[in-house]
Formats: C-alpha cells, sequence, structure tokens
C-alpha cells in the first residue's frame, strides 16, 4: 500500500483516449493488476495485455494514499476531501484533455465516482475538465452500499473500531449521495458503466461484494458474475477468462467512439504535440525497468554509473517549456558534488534545480529546457552513485528458554525506484519509474553473477521473508572506470566508462535466473 500519489504510464503513445487503474484500499498500482502464476507472454501484469490489444490508448496506474479511507471510515475525512486531492493531483498532470476512463478494484470505485461528481461541481476548469472527459467506469467489486462497505473495511482493517464498522452501516447518507449523483452524471455525460461481482467467498469473512452490493443502479448497466473472491476479481488468469474479455470490449468500444469523436471535432491539417516515450535503454535497445547494476564494491569507493536522457520530438512545430523531472534516493545523486552537468546545461541553455524534496533522503531534479526544436533529437547526460549493494546481511541476537545466546542471520533485499516524468507545453506528460538494484560482483564473470544470486533466491525461498515472483530483468556491469574528481580528496568515487558498457536480460523466477539475451559486446 502506498501513501503517496503517483501517476504511471503502463504503455500507448498519442493515444485518441486515457485509462486509468485505480486499485483498491489493501491494494497498489502494481500488485492489485498482477496475475500469479500466469504464462501469458507479456508478463502477470494485465494492463499491458490492454496496451497490446487495444491500439490508440494510453494506460496509466494510478497510486494513492491508501489511509484516506482509513480516515473516512472514522470520519477524519469525507469523500468530497478525498475526491479534491485525487482530482488536484490528476490535474497536475493536465488530464481531461481527452475521453478518460476508469477501471476500478473495490473502494476504488468509489474513489472514480466521487473524482466524477467533485469535478462536475467544481469552479476550476481543469478539474471540471476530467469530469466532463469521463466516459468510461469499470466497476470490480465495488461496494455501493453501507452495509457491503463496511465489510470491505472489517476485511482491510481487522482492527478497526467496531463502533465505526457500525457507523459505516448505520450512517450511509454520504455514500447515499453518491450514488445518486453518479447515476444522474453517468445518464448526462454518457458515461458507459460496467459493474463485475464476486461469486467466491474471501477467506473467513464469506462474499465482500454479493449482486446487490455491486449495483451502482445505473441504467443501462449489466451485471456480471465473476468466479473468483474479492482479491482475485482483478487478477485475470488468462486474456480468455472473465473479466478479462469484458474490460478488453468495453474500452476497445470506449477508444473507438473516441477516435470517432476527435474526428469529428478536429480538422485533419492540426497536428498534436506528444511526448517521447520514457522506457530504459542499453545500447540503443529497450530493456526491462527492473534494472541490476553490477559493481565490484570494496565498502570504500563509490561507483559513478552513467545515465542519459534522451527527448525527441517529431512534432513540425517547437516543443515549449520541457521538463524533466526526476526523483531518486539522495544517496544516488549525491547533488552536493559539482555535477558536469551544470556546464552543460549552461551551455545549452539548460536550467537544472536540485532540492531534498519532502524528505531529507530523497533528491528532487528539474531540467527545465526552454524548448526543443521541431523533429530533433536532444541528448542529456547525468550520473548516480553508489558504494554498496542493495543487499543488507542482519544479525539478531536471539535468547533461548534456556539462557543460551545464538544469532539469527538474514538478508534484506532493496530496490531503489527512479521516477522519471517528462512534460511539455501543450503536450500530456509521460510518466514511468525503473527500480535499480546493486550487486557486487564482475558483469564480465556472469556465471559468478548468476551463480551467487541464485543463492539468494534460494535462501529467500526457504526462509518465505520475501516471495520471488517472474519478472523481466536486466544486468549491467562496465568494463572500465576511471577517477572522478573531487575537490578536497575526502572521497574516492570512480567513473565508469559508458562506452564499457555489458547487460544481460533475464527472466528471475523462483528457480533463479534464466538468460535469454546479451546487450551490448558481452
Amino acid at each position: 500500500m502506498s501513501e503517496n500519489f503517483h501517476i504511471a504510464r503502463v504503455g500507448g503513445a498519442g493515444g485518441v483516449a486515457d485509462l486509468v487503474f485505480i486499485h483498491g484500499l489493501t491494494g497498489d498500482m502494481v500488485t492489485t493488476w498482477t496475475s500469479p502464476g500466469s504464462d501469458d507472454p507479456a508478463g502477470d501484469y494485465w494492463p499491458k495485455w490492454i496496451c497490446e490489444e487495444v491500439p490508440n490508448l494510453n494506460v496509466y496506474t494510478l497510486n494513492y494514499p491508501t489511509s484516506l479511507f482509513g480516515k473516512w471510515s472514522q470520519k477524519e475525512m469525507t469523500l468530497y476531501d478525498r475526491g479534491k486531492a485525487t482530482l488536484d493531483y490528476l490535474a497536475s498532470y493536465r488530464f481531461g484533455k481527452r475521453p478518460i476512463g476508469f477501471v476500478t478494484h473495490s473502494l476504488g470505485g468509489l474513489l472514480a465516482k466521487q473524482i466524477v461528481r467533485t469535478g462536475f461541481e467544481a469552479s476550476d476548469e481543469a478539474w471540471r475538465s476530467i469530469a466532463n472527459s469521463c466516459r468510461l467506469v469499470i466497476f470490480l467489486a465495488t461496494p455501493h452500499t453501507g452495509a457491503s462497505l463496511a465489510s470491505v473495511f472489517t476485511f482491510a482493517f481487522p482492527r478497526i473500531s467496531s463502533t465505526h464498522i457500525q457507523l459505516l452501516r448505520s450512517d450511509s447518507s454520504e455514500l447515499d449521495q453518491l450514488n445518486a449523483a453518479y447515476r444522474r452524471l453517468a445518464s448526462e455525460l454518457k458515461i458507459k458503466t460496467a459493474p463485475f461481482y464476486e461469486t467466491h467467498k474471501t477467506k473467513n469473512l464469506g462474499i465482500l461484494i454479493d449482486r446487490v452490493s455491486a449495483d451502482p443502479g445505473v441504467g443501462g448497466a449489466e451485471l456480471v458474475a465473476v468466479g473468483a473472491d474479492h482479491i482475485g476479481i482483478c487478477k485475470p488468469p488468462d486474456r480468455a477468462t472473465p473479466p478479462y474479455t469484458s474490460i478488453r470490449r468495453h474500452v476497445f468500444d470506449f477508444v473507438e467512439d473516441a477516435a470517432k469523436r476527435q474526428k469529428q471535432a478536429r480538422p485533419p491539417s492540426h497536428i498534436p504535440v506528444q511526448s517521447h516515450e520514457l522506457a530504459a535503454f542499453v545500447y540503443d535497445k529497450e530493456v526491462a525497468n527492473e534494472i541490476y547494476v553490477v559493481l565490484p564494491f570494496d565498502g570504500e569507493t563509490i561507483f559513478s554509473a552513467p545515465i542519459r536522457f534522451v527527448i525527441e520530438t517529431s512534432s513540425p512545430k517547437s516543443v515549449k517549456n520541457v521538463y524533466l523531472h526526476l526523483e531518486l534516493a539522495d544517496s544516488l545523486y549525491l547533488h552536493q558534488l559539482t555535477r558536469s552537468v551544470d556546464k552543460i546545461g549552461a551551455g545549452r541553455e539548460i536550467n537544472v534545480f536540485t532540492d531534498k524534496g519532502r524528505n531529507e533522503h530523497i533528491a528532487r531534479v528539474l531540467y527545465k529546457l526552454p524548448s526543443i526544436g521541431p523533429q530533433v533529437r536532444f541528448v542529456l547526460w547525468d550520473r548516480i552513485f553508489a558504494k554498496d549493494p542493495t543487499l543488507i546481511p542482519i544479525d539478531t541476537p536471539v535468547t533461548l528458554k534456556g539462557g543460551e545466546q545464538m544469532v539469527v542471520s538474514s538478508k534484506i533485499l532493496t530496490a531503489l525506484p527512479v521516477a522519471l516524468t517528462l512534460d511539455g507545453e501543450d503536450a500530456l506528460p509521460w510518466s514511468g519509474e525503473i527500480k535499480i538494484h546493486f550487486r557486487n560482483g564482475n558483469i564480465e564473470e556472469f556465471t559468478a553473477v548468476k551463480r551467487a544470486e541464485n543463492r539468494l533466491i534460494k535462501e529467500l525461498m526457504r526462509s518465505g521473508v520475501q516471495k520471488v515472483r517472474p519478472t523481466e530483468a536486466t544486468f549491467i556491469g562496465f568494463k572500465k572506470f576511471s577517477k572522478h574528481p573531487v575537490e578536497g580528496g575526502g572521497l574516492k568515487i570512480l567513473d565508469a566508462d559508458p562506452d564499457s558498457i555489458m547487460g544481460v536480460n533475464v527472466r528471475i523466477t523462483p528457480r533463479g535466473l534464466e538468460p535469454h539475451g546479451k546487450v551490448g559486446p558481452l
């Protein structure tokens, strides 16, 4: 569960419509929409299946602070306040410029309804645009009654006060008002509404959202049963199983309608400005967004690895006020160092702003370019730094009943997320996240690297501390390093030579690493 707003692009580029996935109370932007055990070639994250099968569509997934629902259950925050916070976040990324649809799970459906209602009634033009652009809402086991909502809260917050749960059951006036407003707006704005409900019991709580609870009361909305529990209803095992088949059909119709509207509203000579897709590349080959950097750590040396931002546009006109926003751990950025990128920026009229954000351990870097000319490719270099692997050994002293002392050894694996957002005037922003892991070793001896990682995976599987789910990743490293000049000589930094990069694409499974392609001259 996340305590921050974050929008990430799943796929699509320059589509005629936007589709946003909104998770429920106990989920997040990734695990909610991941189907464990799926052997689909595109992976088990099924929003990517939608990207593959429905062309001309931009697909996003939204993280929001799930604590907002906990506060609401205890009457500390209203649905209206929650909707305003989400609307303001979406508006900051300039949604509402094209038709928008929502795929929601559980209480994420209430959030979608509140977005529509609050936006429609707002005086803020950007908020109204989001509501007026809504054309599709898919509800996967969304509670539309006070009693069913209380059941979901009981499942999500088993320790929540029974008084608060009873209040949800007896005082559903706010929920009733939201339902009435959505029914009216769904008709007025012509929002296609597709509700689904579960038919299997969830643990020992029974069926949380039955047919009656899942009915939003919207005319023309056909309730569809799904053979799954409250958690599994949003995790279709394959592309031939409901509710995926129905969702795909609704999304197809949504995009088709958006394309017709665009054709009617826009003269043929108008060419939109589009932001470029954000993705990770090594040697101009796109790689997975899980990057494992293999470096010869010695506990003292700080290694500097190059990163390159490539911004390009196919627009026939200049794109003004281009921003590239980077947010990452301050230990990775070391913004107190003098940076060569500042000198490059001055020479090319790039302004670089760095601060520690809301958290002193997070670096927020903003590259501002006054404009990028038509049909050009612009390259900006920078570096990230690392001193240790993202593998933390922990020794915990334990006293047995007989007084004997022992030490329990364990490991914690961490990943350092790098969030990227690219925006420009008259262009919808692209957002993405790359997770960086560091491992100790030599990429030229990949067999040894693989052997060490397989041992680690076996340890994790035996301990059960962390699950190992199948995922695509890229292991990279460097053959050559040079000394980085540092004023005062207090730090020992080695710069990796970008021309010496090597890599291997792998699939990480509970059985170990499965290499399936080389990157660079390895």
